[in-house]
């Protein structure tokens, strides 16, 4: 065997660290950049292989989120997967407001909701359009709830296989996830996400989107300003946050302003 392997070549060879250091400098150039700079600093791009969690309380904006996302990386030919809303539901969201829908691929009709049928649609992306990016909005609409398994587990194995999903076929995941019911006054933290355990765990990334709120003389008020906190970054960079204007079911640079 000693003999076998000295000239063995492959992905699972055994090489110095060095070698890794290298490669880490080839991934560099194919890091994913959202052209939101002070997010893109904190990321430090996003990569092939990796499953990000994006979560918020309900009503705060995770779906336009990623569909802001979704423009920033029309290139890479986002697939979506959108159980919540319909396709035709979020083109709607486009053209009430005048705007052109993003460019983006789904399947035509929503046919099933397991890991399965999703990876099928993915490799089918992959070889008609060459896609890279992949939204799914969101877990709990695709979470198989069986009598014979506990449910935490069922989640926790669901995710997984998404993440496998990522890994085996080069393709950045963006997975959105519900909050626990919380206070709006509580900035939600990764501990406030339904099932956060088992889902933190196999994140490589997770971002967390909190509309603020001030304190007013009728009570509390949801501003237009949001908080996008990046709450575990697993891959370089590091934890931090920005601030975006959300506007029309769209999301903004801070010094934009919002005409009538």
């Amino acid at each position: 065997m000693k003999q076998k392997l000295k000239n063995y070549t492959g992905d699972d060879e055994i090489v110095t660290f060095q070698d890794i250091a290298h490669l880490k400098e080839e991934d560099t150039d194919n890091r994913m950049n959202t052209g939101y700079k002070p997010l893109d600093d904190i990321i430090k791009g996003f990569r092939e292989g990796q499953m990000i969690t994006i979560t918020a309380p309900t009503g705060s904006g995770k779906t336009a989120f990623c569909l802001e996302l979704t423009i920033r990386f029309k290139n890479l030919n986002p697939l979506w997967f959108s159980f919540e809303d319909s396709a035709p539901e979020l083109v709607d969201k486009f053209v009430s407001i005048g705007e052109e829908p993003p460019y983006a691929l789904t399947p035509k009709y929503i046919t099933n909701k397991n890991v399965d049928w999703i990876e099928e649609r993915v490799v089918e992306a992959i070889g008609k359009y060459g896609t890279k990016v992949v939204f799914i909005d969101h877990l709990h609409h695709i979470v198989s709830m069986t009598s014979n398994h506990r449910y935490d587990l069922v989640v926790g194995d669901t995710v997984r296989k998404i993440r496998g999903i990522a890994q085996k076929w080069g393709v950045c995941i963006f997975l959105v996830a519900h909050i626990k019911h919380i206070n709006v006054e509580h900035e939600p933290k990764i501990s406030d996400i339904r099932d956060a355990s088992f889902i933190a765990q196999e994140s490589d990334s997770v971002i967390v989107i909190w509309r603020v709120v001030e304190d007013t003389n009728e009570g509390i008020n949801i501003t237009d300003k949001a908080k996008i906190s990046v709450q575990k970054n697993r891959k370089g960079g590091r934890l931090g946050y920005m601030y975006l204007m959300f506007k029309n079911n769209r999301y903004y640079e801070m010094d934009y302003i919002h005409k009538n």
